[in-house]
């Protein structure tokens, strides 16, 4: 760019010497915004960034405390502990960080009773960060999804956001009267069903090819 911009002087104190036009000075502005522009978004890329690593650099320092806590008390510290600027994690830590762009909580997932183990998230600005991908969170990982980076005690993974689904229990179809007890009917509701024993509905069975 300062190539650019050494060019664009040349240009103009040549034009100085010869006379501008309105156009030309018009177009040498334009010029000049959209390099303007252009370096304010990598200003604030790069701040982006910035921050980024320090979200990554305050949850690894939060694990560490975290596990020196469980080395003394036989337990990982209970979620009132391990909030912005408690003090509570001292001598571990001696305040824990907070997001450094909303001065909020790195969220501490604390499992069961605690003693299960723990999953510290946070969100990364930058959601193309390779280590988004590794960990699995490109579409979110934790409660609803909401965040795409964390770290966790040994053996322990993000929660999963999207509920296990719960499969609705087969109600064995009613019959007409007709089904043999035991036998593959086509009455209720066609082949591949297999009368109950009571011979009053059928249940699925795929040797009935009926």
């Amino acid at each position: 760019m300062a190539l650019v911009l050494e060019y664009a002087g040349i240009v103009m104190r040549q034009k100085n010497q010869e006379g501008i036009t309105l156009m030309e000075m018009m177009l040498a502005v334009a010029i000049l915004g959209i390099l303007l522009i252009i370096s304010m978004l990598s200003f604030i890329d790069q701040l982006g960034k910035g921050r980024d690593g320090r979200r990554k650099e305050d949850i690894h320092l939060l694990k560490t405390a975290v596990e020196q806590y469980y080395d003394d008390h036989g337990c990982y510290p209970p979620a009132e502990m391990v909030v912005c600027e408690s003090t509570s994690l001292d001598p571990y830590i001696e305040i824990v960080p907070c997001d450094p762009i909303n001065h909020g909580d790195y969220v501490y997932d604390y499992l069961v009773d605690g003693c299960d183990g723990y999953v510290i998230y946070t969100s990364l600005e930058h959601r193309s960060d390779p280590v988004v991908v590794s960990l699995g969170c490109s579409s979110g990982c934790g409660i609803e999804g909401n965040y795409n980076y964390y770290v966790a005690s040994a053996g322990q993974n993000a929660i999963d956001p999207t509920p296990p689904i719960t499969p609705t229990p087969t109600v064995p179809p009613l019959c007409d009267g007709s089904c043999l007890p035991n036998q593959c009917m086509t009455c209720c509701p066609g082949a591949g069903y297999r009368c109950t024993g009571s011979g009053d509905g059928c249940f699925v069975d795929e040797t009935c090819t009926n």
